[in-house]
């Protein structure tokens, strides 16, 4: 295994790369949704308990972009996390 140094050069371009992609199918799924529509929700129907307990997927294009949407935010954090972690390590070795 490599220096630190290294392991976080890695692990910037990783979280980089994560929130470029991110970026990229959250903002196409937004766009696609914006196009085209999803059609308005009806009032459900009455339900009885039994019904209530099978699991529903209502709209899996809004799973899909939550789901992009907390990949950005947690890669974002990562690169914010490590950029820092190098700067310090950086400034640290400047100073010695």
């Amino acid at each position: 295994m490599g220096s630190p140094a290294e392991m976080c050069k890695r692990l910037q371009r990783l979280f980089a790369w994560m929130f470029l992609l991110a970026t990229i199918s959250l903002s196409s799924l937004v766009g696609v949704e914006i196009v085209f529509p999803p059609p308005p929700i009806a009032p459900p129907p009455e339900r009885s308990l039994l019904d209530l307990l099978e699991f529903d997927l209502p709209d899996p294009q809004l799973l899909a972009v939550v789901v992009a949407l907390v990949l950005e935010v947690a890669s974002f954090a990562g690169l914010t996390i490590t950029t820092l972690l190098d700067w310090l390590d950086i400034r640290h070795h400047r100073s010695a």
